[in-house]
């Protein structure tokens, strides 16, 4: 009791309050602060005086822990458990609420349509009973041989039989009718899981109250947590995105790139080639179409170059036998 005091006091005044101690600067992970505030819904403060009240909340409200944990972005949060554990909570309130909505139904239907009206059924009791007591009454008197007495008591077991089916019939009428005016006007809330009555203004009322507006942020914060929760799992699924190459991956590339370069350099040489056997291959067939071929050449330049020295040679024979005859014609 004392500590739900102090919480209290601590909720609405401060933990300073005395003016005797500084508020302590928490982080979002301390053990002492509420994971469900920072996450954005605290049961024990949503529901706090409500019919579903679960009491005070054991651990600090502490804001600026929770503006810390506003400031981590998805990848960061998904690494804490906190999400997963107020989804839990959330996920068992709406089951639990589906079995109250389920059971209160149930009781509203039955209420709603009572077999027979108290009185009736009294007297549908009373006529079961005597209907009983006749039949143990014939079975008596034919085990000791009185077959009038018998009959008799089975006869009348059989009329009351018979007042009785009519009277249940009646009785029916008469609950049907009393049930439409009395339980005609009430429903169950699908949000809450309460009884309330169908008349326009308590709807809006019962809408306008704290316990209604609780469930329906409880709701609308466990669809935002599946959503969340659906996303990131879409997101595992998906591809790593590509990695850039480090230098240390370009570097054996490079050598492998040198490899290839003198294979790249002898292929673009190989045009060249072609080129310069196409020219010669070209020059022969212009010598060869020209009547010019190169032994034929060869042989007749040896042939002039012989000519030419027999020519040379008669020349000078000529010139030594001019000059022998002009040294004799000066000796006379």
């Amino acid at each position: 009791m004392v500590d739900a005091m102090r919480a209290m006091l601590d909720e609405l005044m401060g933990e300073d309050r005395d003016g005797d101690r500084q508020k302590p600067a928490r982080n979002f992970s301390d053990d002492d602060v509420c994971k469900f505030h920072i996450c954005g819904f605290c049961p024990y403060e949503e529901f706090d005086k409500t019919r579903t009240d679960f009491g005070p909340c054991p651990q600090v409200h502490d804001d600026r822990s929770k503006t810390q944990w506003e400031g981590l972005n998805d990848e960061e949060r998904s690494k804490y458990p906190y999400e997963r554990e107020l989804k839990k909570w959330l996920d068992k309130m709406v089951d639990d609420l589906g079995k109250k909505v389920k059971r209160n139904q149930e009781r509203l239907d039955s209420e709603a349509n009572p077999a027979f009206l108290p009185d009736d059924q009294a007297t549908i009791d009373g006529m079961a009973a005597r209907i009983t007591e006749l039949l143990a009454s014939s079975q008596a008197a034919g085990e000791q041989g009185n077959v009038d007495g018998a009959q008799a008591a089975a006869a009348q077991a059989d009329a009351v039989k018979a007042d009785k089916t009519a009277f249940e019939a009646d009785a029916k009428a008469r609950a049907t009718a009393n049930s439409s005016s009395r339980y005609g006007q009430q429903e169950v809330c699908q949000i809450s899981g309460l009884i309330i009555n169908s008349e326009e203004t308590r709807v809006r009322d019962h809408k306008m109250g704290r316990n209604y507006r609780s469930w329906c942020k409880l709701h609308e914060k466990l669809t935002e947590l599946n959503d969340t929760f659906r996303k990131r799992s879409e997101q595992a699924l998906l591809p790593p995105p590509p990695r850039l190459p480090s230098k240390d991956r370009e570097a054996p590339r490079s050598r492998d790139a040198d490899k290839h370069r003198p294979r790249e350099h002898e292929r673009d040489s190989q045009p060249d080639r072609r080129r310069s056997g196409a020219d010669r291959e070209r020059d022969r067939v212009h010598r060869s179409s020209s009547g010019r071929d190169p032994d034929r050449h060869r042989s007749s330049t040896r042939d002039s170059d012989r000519s030419s020295h027999r020519s040379r040679d008669r020349e000078r024979s000529h010139r030594d036998g001019r000059d022998r005859h002009r040294s004799r014609s000066r000796d006379r």
